[in-house]
């Protein structure tokens, strides 16, 4: 027997074994989420003298997966003030059981994040988000997009870039006054 629906014994599971004889069972772990599974199967047995009943084997196992997104940087080029660039990416869950987002932030305010940021994703779905720029002064952008969630490996960055030009054109002008 065993305390738990992680763990499934298949095989031998009860019945007389004969003097010199052994029985093999299976144990299938399944995890549920991503974490710890401590669990103990427990053989009862009136056999073997001076060997205490039951036999306790104890088990072991973690849950785990991976959490990937389909873009590993976010390069909108140069855009000059006053236009704006949307981009997006895909969060993949691969594990075998639904992973959380507890959130995906980035530092400014440029770089404007849409989409459910707090979703729940069933194992082996996505969930897309959107990041638009949007420059507010000429420059070089740099930010990171952070992707948290309660699955291993948490948190997932993806870097973004970005250059808005100095809009003005200099023209060569002949000057009646040079």
């Amino acid at each position: 027997t065993n305390n738990g629906s992680i763990y499934a014994l298949s095989g031998f599971t009860g019945g007389a074994i004969n003097p010199a004889e052994s029985a093999w069972v299976r144990i299938t772990f399944t995890p549920a989420a991503v974490q710890s599974y401590p669990d103990t199967v427990k053989v009862n047995h009136d056999g073997a003298p001076n060997t205490a009943s039951p036999l306790k084997v104890v088990l072991s196992g973690s849950g785990t997966g991976q959490v990937t997104v389909s873009k590993a940087s976010i390069a909108y080029g140069t855009l000059k003030l006053g236009l704006s660039k949307a981009d997006s990416f895909k969060v993949y869950n691969k594990f075998t059981s639904a992973i959380s987002l507890s959130g995906i932030t980035n530092n400014r305010a440029v770089f404007a994040i849409t989409g459910n940021t707090t979703a729940t994703i069933p194992a082996g779905d996505s969930v897309l988000i959107n990041v638009n720029f949007t420059p507010d002064s000429v420059g070089v952008y740099a930010d990171t997009v952070t992707v948290s969630h309660n699955g291993i490996g948490s948190p997932v960055k993806i870097p973004l870039s970005a250059t808005t030009p100095n809009n003005l054109t200099l023209h060569n002008a002949t000057s009646p006054y040079a």
